[in-house]
């Protein structure tokens, strides 16, 4: 599957399980970050792609969702701070 399609994928998850899907995001440029993991020796290796979507995060997009109303919580994986942008933002 194309990486552009994970976005629109997990967002229909959401939406099928009953998840608010309007504080998700959709960056218009860069795909939705894979982790693609291998079995290796020693056990699994772990490729991640590059210059994706949580590369990215940027506050403007989402401060104001976290205003009014707060949100009960706040998810993100590591993966989202492993850019400056992203872990200054977090």
């Amino acid at each position: 599957m194309p990486l552009w399609l994970y976005g629109w994928r997990i967002a229909a998850e959401f939406a099928a399980n009953g998840m608010a899907t309007s504080a998700l995001r959709r960056d218009p440029i860069r795909p939705t970050g894979a982790v693609t993991v291998r079995d290796g020796e020693g056990g699994p290796r772990f490729e991640i792609g590059s210059d994706a979507a949580w590369d990215h995060l940027c506050a403007d997009d989402f401060l104001p969702m976290m205003r009014n109303p707060a949100p009960d919580l706040v998810y993100f994986g590591t993966l989202a701070q492993r850019s400056e942008a992203s872990r200054r933002f977090l």
